[in-house]
């Protein structure tokens, strides 16, 4: 039989070890940005998904608001189509007047290769929309 000390220390031992390498989930989602904010959107999604799928762990509807607008944006810019909408689709059923910030500067949008793709390689198609004649 194990004394009574010796189990005591041992559950310590074990709650620490469970605790030091635990983040937050706000931690996490501060990581999310960070990676998004640096283009590295694979590690964005990857972190950002762990917190949304399977289960939600964010309980603040603005921290989820602004996880699904940045996981939405890393599946656009990974060319992942499908998944972005999904995202998009999610957060606008959640804030149906929601609208995406623009980044000042233009952000990321402005250098991502597929821009050209929804903007015309120009901006010619703008200046061609109707009413624009």
């Amino acid at each position: 039989m194990i004394p009574r000390t010796r189990l005591t220390a041992l559950a310590l031992i074990l709650l620490l070890c469970r605790t030091v390498g635990a983040d937050s989930v706000s931690e996490r989602l501060d990581r999310g940005a960070s990676e998004f904010a640096y283009k590295n959107f694979e590690n964005a999604a990857g972190i950002i998904e762990k917190l949304l799928y399977p289960t939600l762990q964010l309980t603040a509807e603005e921290d989820i608001v602004k996880a699904r607008e940045m996981l939405g944006l890393c599946y656009f810019y990974l060319g992942q189509e499908d998944k972005a909408r999904k995202e998009f689709t999610a957060l606008l059923y959640l804030r149906p007047g929601h609208r995406l910030d623009p980044a000042p500067g233009g952000g990321v949008f402005r250098s991502h290769p597929q821009r050209s793709a929804y903007e015309g390689s120009s901006g010619e198609d703008r200046e061609r929309a109707p009413g624009g004649d």
